[in-house]
């Protein structure tokens, strides 16, 4: 948009509003019934093959709700270039209906090579009913640094990561105690509103000065915090990191790369999906102690929080990221790449 472009951001019809309030104008789509499919997930235990199943499988399944309504308006509107992300198939499926340039823009973890070409598979018979066959990316991107990045990722051009967020709640000033940031992000997670407790009575008994933020309803209410705790619904994520000593966090890509950008170090606690790998990856760097579900009694947290904070090297080598995030080309770059290819 900044650079003159004509932009919207096609979506289903419930998700339009927190689009227009972001300041983006959306093409709401509207959703429609679809035949039962079955989805069940594999075993909780069995990661790996949980989360090839979410990329390939289950995520591609939501476009089957509102792929016909994006395919509809698409070709009314008629963009020069398709954005994707990652997981996202209705895009895809409208690029190869109208023969529009597709261009798949990552989140910051580069998933393993072939994963997203499998999750259009999943969906042959959606593109068959739109008399089209899946089609590759004119450009696969994706944002932040390549030393966190997995070794079994395909070739992507590789940009800022930049971090953006809406204003949020005023933050308390520091205090002179180390500074802790707690969030397990705003995906609904039925065990969240305990571990997240846990988590905050951890970083107390570390003397700490603590903020945490809940981002969803599952999380219930302020209440039955520790006394002095700051909690808040929703924060300006990149200003609330900048100014804390460590995040403990759940390992989410937008806040994983936050916490990044700042050069700040974290704690992951990986709740579900992808963020088991990217805490692999973000413990493999250096940058994070990583604890399983499992390990969230609060001599485990104790223990990880204290890691982080005494070891100089956690904060030293996610600064180091931050700077090799730093070099790379900026959002305007991005956008002018992905005129070209228009």
């Amino acid at each position: 948009m900044a650079a003159g472009h004509d932009v919207r951001v096609g979506c289903p019809a419930g998700f339009a509003p927190r689009i227009e309030v972001a300041g983006f104008v959306p093409m709401a789509c509207a959703e429609e019934a679809v035949e039962s499919i079955d989805l069940s997930p594999p075993p909780r235990e069995a990661r790996a093959i949980r989360f090839e199943w979410s990329v390939t499988v289950s995520w591609p399944a939501a476009a089957r709700t509102w792929a016909a309504s994006l395919v509809a308006q698409a070709a009314e509107w008629r963009p020069d270039v398709l954005v994707v992300e990652p997981v996202e198939h209705a895009g895809r499926v409208a690029a190869a209906a109208l023969g529009v340039p597709l261009v798949e823009h990552g989140w910051g973890f580069t998933l393993p090579a072939g994963m997203t070409q499998a999750g259009s598979q999943s969906l042959l018979d959606l593109y068959a009913d739109h008399g089209t066959t899946p089609t590759e990316p004119v450009l696969r991107l994706d944002l932040g640094a390549a030393s966190v990045q997995a070794s079994d990722i395909p070739a992507v051009a590789r940009y800022r990561y930049l971090p953006w967020a809406q204003p949020g709640q005023a933050l308390p000033e520091p205090d002179g105690r180390p500074r802790i940031l707690v969030t397990l992000g705003t995906f609904g997670n039925p065990d969240a509103a305990h571990r997240i407790r846990a988590i905050v009575a951890a970083a107390h008994e570390c003397g700490a000065q603590v903020i945490a933020v809940l981002g969803n309803a599952d999380r219930h209410s302020t209440d039955e915090f520790p006394s002095g705790t700051t909690v808040l619904d929703w924060i300006d994520l990149p200003a609330a990191v900048a100014s804390s000593d460590l995040v403990v966090h759940h390992g989410g890509a937008g806040t994983s790369w936050a916490t990044l950008a700042a050069g700040c170090p974290a704690v992951v606690a990986p709740q579900q999906g992808d963020q088991f790998r990217n805490a692999e990856l973000l413990g493999r760097a250096g940058v994070a102690v990583c604890l399983d579900p499992s390990d969230l009694m609060p001599v485990d947290l104790r223990s990880a929080i204290e890691r982080v904070l005494d070891t100089t090297g956690f904060a030293e080598r996610a600064r180091a990221v931050a700077a090799e995030n730093s070099l790379l080309p900026d959002a305007a770059r991005l956008a002018a790449d992905m005129a070209v290819v228009a």
